[in-house]
């Protein structure tokens, strides 16, 4: 159990984390983060470690079509414990040309101390389509990313 933050500062943590994420503001969605995150995505089975990887993942995913503000938000579950947070969605999106894609996660947030620690996220298979081409083929060549 993480003895140095309370369930409600969790909520409140990740809330803002993602409203961060929306704004892009890629700053501000680091101050959320521990001193070394660490970030899973599946099925890819890609593994991004270190606040520099991080902080290169916000930079080229939240100016992509899969971070932005979805036309439709279906939230289906969240889960909370006593060390971390889990949250099931559905979401509609739009990509560059137009086109519309559903895209499902389950994201699972874990903390260290009073931060977010990170995330394991494992999307469908469009949502990983379009993490992959967000990120760019060069983003594997980058220290502290790599395939678990």
């Amino acid at each position: 159990m993480n003895e140095l933050i309370t369930l409600a500062e969790m909520e409140a943590l990740a809330a803002l984390h993602y409203r961060e994420e929306v704004a892009n503001n890629v700053p501000a969605v680091m101050d959320t983060l521990c001193e070394d995150p660490h970030y899973e995505f599946y099925p890819m089975g890609l593994r991004i470690r270190g606040r520099a990887a991080v902080e290169e993942m916000y930079r080229r995913m939240l100016v992509a079509p899969i971070a932005r503000t979805p036309l439709e938000l279906r939230p289906r579950k969240r889960t909370a414990g006593p060390d971390g947070l889990m949250s099931e969605d559905e979401a509609t999106i739009r990509d560059d040309e137009g086109k519309l894609h559903r895209v499902a996660a389950v994201s699972v947030y874990s903390f260290e101390g009073t931060l977010m620690k990170g995330e394991r996220v494992y999307l469908n298979d469009v949502g990983a389509a379009l993490t992959m081409q967000a990120l760019g083929p060069d983003f594997l060549k980058l220290p502290g990313v790599d395939w678990i």
